[in-house]
């Protein structure tokens, strides 16, 4: 955000309709800086104004700040820590100033709809635009929200930079066709934990199938339990009678079930998943997963008065 303006907070108290611009500041914020800081620091701003020109007007006993974005509203009056503390604290002080000089001083911060015809809003939004092109003015160059952002597009950047450039190898390498990502996936914050472990081993290759304890467990039996031979990931996924009911997630994906588009598409991942919900697939006994039963209080085991073994 390259620019603010504040006509919103100095507007006299007449009715919207027949209100009239009295005085106006822009300020360049600079290209590191983000659309809330600009709220706050036109908030900041237009606090001063206010104050200084109900101070040369005795009559003005109550000010009105108005503003279009909620985060700004419900943070200009609060300076504890925070993205924006410094707009904040200064506001803070401005007007406590003003309400401390007459005990019947009053002060109103409010969310106004932007986009809605609203004159003093409208207002600002010309000026912000005007103010575009203005040289960096702002009492904060770089704002903390703008770094974190930045912060995080340079690691994004590297760490795909790094993911293309590095051979696949592994049972991971048909699966790992997504780019990395520094947010949480929807299938990880929306799959129930014992479904994406399922889902988890079955894409890296490292779960409850023949072909993995031929590698770890050689003593274990490494034949599937439908009598077919030996257990593979595809096997199981293509082949095995005992899932043949469920196949149908991942046949309506691909016809025929090829394994670089199941394992390592969004697509393939969402039926994968499906298919891993109502089927036994890939578990320790390759028998249907028993819902657990959410622990309640009453079920807690009475923990001893003392951990003293002695008793005393």
């Amino acid at each position: 955000m390259r620019y603010m303006a504040l006509p919103e907070s100095i507007l006299s108290p007449c009715c919207q309709a027949t209100t009239s611009l009295m005085k106006f500041k822009r300020r360049g914020t600079g290209g590191r800086a983000e659309v809330y800081y600009a709220e706050m620091a036109g908030l900041m701003l237009g606090a001063k104004i206010a104050v200084d020109y109900a101070r040369s007007h005795p009559q003005i006993k109550h000010l009105h700040f108005y503003a279009d974005n909620s985060a700004a509203v419900k943070a200009i009056f609060d300076p504890k820590p925070r993205s924006g503390q410094h707009y904040a604290s200064m506001f803070y002080t401005t007007v406590v100033k003003f309400l401390d000089d007459d005990p019947v001083h009053r002060l109103s911060i409010s969310w106004c709809p932007g986009h809605a015809d609203i004159l003093g809003n409208e207002r600002a939004d010309e000026l912000a635009k005007e103010a575009n092109d203005l040289p960096w003015s702002a009492p904060i160059s770089t704002t903390r929200a703008n770094a974190v952002r930045r912060s995080k597009r340079a690691s994004q950047k590297a760490w795909v930079k790094q993911w293309k450039s590095t051979p696949k190898r592994g049972a991971f390498a048909i699966s790992n066709c997504i780019a990395p990502t520094l947010k949480p996936t929807k299938r990880f914050v929306n799959t129930p934990r014992e479904t994406f472990g399922r889902l988890i081993q079955c894409r890296t290759g490292h779960g409850y199938t023949g072909e993995y304890r031929r590698r770890f467990h050689p003593d274990k039996d490494e034949n599937c339990a439908c009598g077919k031979g030996y257990q593979t990931r595809e096997h199981i996924l293509r082949d095995c009678e005992h899932h043949n009911k469920h196949r149908i997630h991942l046949l309506r994906v691909s016809r025929d079930i090829f394994l670089p588009t199941i394992l390592g598409t969004v697509e393939g991942i969402t039926a994968l998943t499906t298919y891993l919900e109502q089927s036994s697939a890939f578990t320790i006994l390759g028998r249907p997963v028993s819902k657990r039963e959410t622990p309640q209080f009453d079920d807690e085991p009475d923990s001893p008065e003392s951990d003293d073994k002695t008793g005393y």
